[in-house]
């Protein structure tokens, strides 16, 4: 797949292609090498457009420790993010991962 028209439309403020050209360079599917640098330059464009499935999906990209460093805090921003443009999903993963991160917080003072 050819991505540059995409990767061209989503520069130009088009939400749906900057979301869905971040997923192709994400995942590395149709013929587009993973290129997880574009990936998040991508998605984070869609999030700065209002895209709530882009927000989660960074979410889920910094809750794991596959792609980029594992980022707690950067998860829940983001995943506050998705909620506020209605991805209720985001929830779930919220409620799961700020004990965690709050639990980590004070683990670090005591030390």
């Amino acid at each position: 797949m050819d991505t540059a028209k995409l990767e061209n439309s989503a520069i130009n403020g088009n939400r749906a292609n900057a979301h869905l050209v971040g997923l192709l360079f994400l995942i590395g599917e149709d013929g587009v090498h993973q290129n997880i640098t574009k990936a998040l330059k991508f998605l984070n464009l869609a999030v700065d457009a209002g895209c709530g499935d882009s927000a989660y999906a960074l979410g889920l990209v910094y809750a794991s420790d596959s792609d980029v460093s594992q980022d707690f805090k950067t998860s829940i921003k983001y995943f506050k993010k998705a909620l506020e443009f209605g991805k209720h999903e985001a929830q779930l993963d919220l409620n799961r991962l700020e004990p965690l991160v709050s639990l980590n917080d004070r683990l670090d003072s005591m030390q």
